[in-house]
């Protein structure tokens, strides 16, 4: 039996805050605050644990980008301390995101959007959002399901890419269907959703502090 975490009820804007804060400090942040925020980060995931295997997942899936990018950055003789931030960035920005997004439930999606809501501009925002979890779902699913890495060739990468087209399309009604199933229940308020808040409200504290040193 699985037991939620204590994140797992946390704001959705809030999640958002998070991710805009992180965003914005990694700008002009030193070596020495990216770290610390890295190992905050690392910290808090300890009230989540499965977020760990998110994380690495991710990691996966990022190694190209952060190959090409330092194989581009070597060629245009980028100094390897900037090189090094940089990838440091991009690894908190992921961390922020995962912390974010990586146990979001449409239930409580909805429960905090539901003035959003109201306005039309803001149904059409989070049903494309909820669609496009839903997708991304699916091909990441369909990916890990047909065995398929960065290092496959071009050709495959390709081919594959227009089968999942194809398979995930097939799925639309799916996803219409999960959506609208999930616009007509409502996720009731809770302890753990205080709890999970007041720790986020904790975190966002820590990294301004981290920034502002």
């Amino acid at each position: 039996m699985t037991y939620p975490s204590l994140l797992s009820g946390q704001n959705f804007y809030l999640r958002l805050l998070v991710l805009l804060i992180t965003l914005v400090g990694s700008l002009d942040a030193s070596l020495r605050q990216i770290l610390a925020q890295i190992v905050l980060f690392l910290v808090f995931f300890l009230l989540d644990l499965p977020a760990y295997s998110r994380l690495l997942s991710a990691l996966r899936r990022m190694l190209p980008l952060f190959a090409g990018y330092w194989v581009f950055a070597t060629l245009f003789g980028t100094a390897f301390p900037q090189m090094l931030l940089f990838s440091l960035k991009l690894i908190t920005l992921l961390l922020a995101s995962v912390y974010a997004f990586s146990n979001l439930s449409f239930a409580l999606l909805l429960k905090d959007t539901r003035g959003l809501r109201r306005c039309r501009w803001g149904r059409k925002a989070v049903h494309y959002l909820m669609a496009t979890t839903l997708f991304i779902r699916y091909y990441a699913k369909y990916f890990k399901d047909n065995n398929l890495k960065a290092n496959n060739s071009v050709g495959s990468l390709i081919d594959a890419l227009i089968a999942a087209g194809h398979q995930v399309f097939g799925r639309s009604r799916t996803v219409e269907y999960i959506i609208r199933r999930s616009l007509s229940s409502a996720a009731p308020s809770s302890h753990s959703a205080v709890t999970a808040n007041l720790i986020t409200l904790s975190l966002i504290t820590l990294i301004v502090l981290i920034n502002s040193l």
